[in-house]
């Protein structure tokens, strides 16, 4: 298979599926409150990553048109090419990344953004007691048994919020 192929194929596959997403991203991380936060940080992170890759490529396009001999712009035109491509793949993954983002995000509105603000401490019970829970749970389900560590991270919890978890 040609390289120009290999590229079209990669182009037409998601480098992260809906499905990963919702599943395994964002509902990791607990709370609503939580989700969004993280949503928000993948946000601001991907777009700067975005960002900086965009002008590796366009500056090291720059250099390259300065230089004067021609044999030392052959060879690093083929450098420029190969670094750039990997970096044009990276760019189109993140932008793939952050279209996901901001549909979720088209999900909600500005007076739900500002309860994230308002409300990511009042849940954090609920959300401790809730990922705490859970690993009981697994451990309870696969080990026949809790482990001394869950137990013990459980425990830490105000009892309210322990009895929850347990």
């Amino acid at each position: 298979m040609d390289i120009a192929k290999t590229r079209d194929l990669l182009d037409r596959i998601p480098s992260r599926t809906d499905y990963e997403w919702r599943n395994f991203e964002i509902e990791s991380q607990g709370s609503w409150h939580r989700q969004m936060r993280y949503v928000l940080r993948q946000k601001e992170t991907l777009a700067d990553a975005i960002d900086r890759i965009t002008a590796e490529i366009e500056l090291s396009e720059y250099l390259l048109s300065r230089i004067v001999d021609t044999k030392e712009q052959a060879i690093r035109a083929r450098i420029v090419s190969a670094n750039n491509n990997g970096l044009s793949r990276e760019r189109s993954d993140l932008q793939q990344q952050l279209g996901q983002v901001d549909a979720w995000l088209a999900t909600y509105d500005d007076s739900e953004f500002e309860d994230v603000i308002r409300g990511l401490e009042l849940n954090e019970g609920d959300s401790w007691s809730e990922t705490l829970g859970r690993e009981i749970g697994v451990e309870v389900l696969s080990d026949k048994q809790a482990s001394k560590a869950s137990l013990m991270q459980a425990s830490m919890l105000p009892l309210a919020d322990y009895k929850k978890s347990v």
